[in-house]
């Protein structure tokens, strides 16, 4: 006898989160599980219990720069869904690996704009308060997950905005309307569902 009870689980494996729930009906419990992935180039993490997908997009045109309220527009076109940020140590060293020279180069980035540092908007822009950032995406804690460059933030006025850059993970803040040096952005992208349920009943009640 199965008993009233409710059950889910998850998992992650090779880039595909998988979540199993079996719920009671009348007469009998009912399994069905969900297969969660990204599309290319974006990479699945998982905060807590929530799925997500992050890509860094580049600007790859002219002027090949950005400011962040361009850069949270760049973020939301096609499949995305804004700007996000780390949620903890992992993210961040993937976020600042694929904001690399080499990424740089395959995203049709110039290679004379790589002979000095290049930056990249991540989620959070102090709005009201200083030091306070409103965030785009809710899942990643705020700047919870953040590694702050040392003495940051400082600022005492508002408008200001979070970056990060290659060979560093450190968070750090700037002018929002700044875009000298600022080649891109970390975006969270949306997640591929795909929902299954057997034909069959898990198990008679």
């Amino acid at each position: 006898m199965c008993g009233d009870c409710y059950y889910s689980q998850g998992y992650l494996s090779e880039d595909t989160f998988y979540k199993m729930q079996v719920t009671p009906s009348e007469e009998d419990w009912k399994l069905s599980y969900t297969k969660l992935t990204c599309t290319n180039p974006s990479k699945l993490f998982v905060r807590c219990t929530v799925a997500v997908c992050i890509e860094i997009r580049w600007l790859n045109k002219s002027p090949w720069e950005l400011d962040q309220y361009s850069a949270s527009k760049l973020c939301a076109y096609g499949n995305g869904m804004g700007l996000t940020g780390q949620y903890n140590l992992k993210e961040g060293q993937w976020i600042r690996d694929q904001a690399s020279p080499t990424k740089a180069r395959e995203n049709g980035i110039p290679e004379s704009l790589l002979t000095t540092d290049f930056y990249f908007w991540i989620d959070g822009r102090s709005l009201y308060y200083p030091k306070v950032f409103a965030m785009e995406d809710l899942t990643h804690r705020g700047t919870l997950g953040y590694k702050w460059y040392p003495g940051m933030p400082a600022a005492t006025y508002t408008d200001v905005c979070l970056y990060t850059r290659f060979g560093d993970s450190s968070v750090a803040e700037y002018d929002c309307s700044s875009s000298k040096n600022y080649r891109g952005a970390a975006c969270r992208t949306e997640i591929v569902t795909t929902d299954y349920e057997p034909e069959q009943s898990y198990c008679q009640r």
